[in-house]
């Protein structure tokens, strides 16, 4: 199978992943954002990494201003538009994404969607109720009407995942509370 595997985050055990799948004779690109900043795996091409194992690192053209609500969410639907260059150039059979923002998974998926492309969403949070949290606080009620836009954004991009991958079981209970029809793989 083609496989990218787009980790935002960069994190060690999604990028352990792309290299086991390789290792079993799969196509995997490993995407990742370069652009922001949190602590990644080891995301270099190794001499002992297969030849079908390949990874890249993806850059907005000017500094993440994770600080500023409207540059962060035009920075996220441009990273959006910039992932799925790479999806359309690897022409992957399947899409595994983790540690996205929402706004950028909405375009990331969307494409997968229009192209027959299988598009696996890996919950390791859940970024509407965080969203809901940290912005109620902030913003009061229209901090809390922002946050339910974006539990609604998640939910719907959980409902039309192909499949759903939970971290831990417990978030199962989200999942019912969000009234997520899609049965998760944990």
């Amino acid at each position: 199978m083609r496989i990218i595997i787009y980790d935002n985050s960069g994190h060690p055990f999604q990028v352990q992943l792309s290299r086991a799948l390789a290792a079993k004779g799969h196509n995997v690109l490993h995407l990742y954002s370069a652009s922001f900043q949190t602590p990644k795996g080891n995301l270099c091409k190794l001499e002992s990494d297969p030849k079908t194992f390949n990874i890249k690192g993806i850059s907005l053209p000017s500094k993440f201003e994770k600080y500023s609500f409207i540059k962060r969410w035009q920075q996220e639907n441009l990273f959006g538009e910039l992932v799925n260059e790479e999806i359309s150039e690897f022409n992957p059979d399947i899409v595994l994404a983790s540690n996205v923002p929402l706004d950028t998974l909405r375009h990331v998926q969307s494409f997968c969607n229009k192209n027959k492309v299988k598009f696996v969403f890996w919950v390791q949070d859940f970024y509407g109720i965080a969203i809901r949290n940290i912005l109620k606080k902030k913003l009061s009620f229209l901090g809390d009407l922002i946050g339910y836009y974006y539990i609604n954004v998640e939910k719907k991009l959980l409902n039309k995942s192909n499949h759903i991958v939970l971290i831990t079981k417990h978030f199962s209970d989200v999942l019912r509370m969000m009234n997520v029809n899609n049965n998760p793989i944990y």
